[in-house]
């Protein structure tokens, strides 16, 4: 019985813990976001060059960030409703 519970428990937390590479993701983005307010100040031609590449891989990473976040939610979605039938 206490492995049962041991790899129910286990499962509900990989259920509800956000993936690894959605939370790979979100710790990128805020790295960028870091970066992008350090180079707004700067002047020089190879921070700007540096800035604008920085923003367009920012738009590709939210935009990931986005759709993993989404396909999260629905999947947490799908299992609380097929858990919900099950205690039926």
């Amino acid at each position: 019985i206490d492995l049962v519970d041991e790899a129910a428990a286990k499962l509900k937390m990989e259920i509800t813990s956000k993936p690894i590479e959605l939370d790979e993701i979100d710790r990128a983005v805020l790295k960028l976001e870091m970066e992008k307010l350090s180079l707004k100040n700067d002047t020089d031609k190879a921070a700007k060059a540096r800035l604008t590449k920085l923003e367009t891989d920012l738009e590709t990473l939210k935009q990931k960030q986005k759709e993993l976040a989404e396909q999260w939610q629905h999947e947490k979605g799908l299992m609380t409703r097929i858990r919900s039938i099950k205690e039926e």
